[in-house]
């Protein structure tokens, strides 16, 4: 029998769930937002032990954390994080929000219960310029000066 200790291996990682976070702003959810519209996440973060108070927490946009956007944890565990709808979120995909804890807390963890998903819009225009004043008939080619912009 091979008497090797195995609490000598120095590759020993763990880990540990310390609370669990639950977002409390239904209201975004499913909605879709224009590029630079504002809206508020509204959560509670629970410590299963200890204090719920003062854990930075920030908004996590399909699986990327962006920092600038946190808040940190009153004594009863609540945030609220204004987010602003970045230019940079692809209009044809649904986004996935939730939040994670960005405190250095070591090697626990804190689970986010629940995540919402939005869409977002972009402000499109078509823009014609000064044409040709003369008529065309019906079916006649006509290539107008123009272009389609959008935000």
């Amino acid at each position: 029998m091979n008497n090797e200790n195995f609490y000598e291996n120095d590759n020993i990682n763990t880990s540990s769930v310390i609370g669990f976070i639950e977002l409390t702003s239904d209201g975004i959810n499913g909605k879709r937002y224009y590029h630079n519209q504002h809206f508020t996440l509204e959560g509670d973060l629970n410590r299963t032990l200890g204090s719920d108070e003062g854990y930075i927490v920030a908004i996590v946009i399909n699986s990327q954390i962006y920092s600038l956007y946190n808040d940190t944890t009153d004594a009863t565990g609540f945030f609220q994080i204004d987010y602003t709808v970045s230019d940079s979120l692809n209009v044809y995909l649904d986004h996935n929000i939730n939040v994670t804890v960005i405190s250095d807390i070591g090697p626990n963890d804190f689970i986010c219960t629940n995540e919402y998903t939005i869409q977002v819009n972009a402000t499109s225009y078509f823009e014609v310029g000064t044409q040709e004043d003369k008529p065309y008939f019906a079916e006649e080619s006509f290539d107008p000066n123009a272009f389609l912009r959008y935000d």
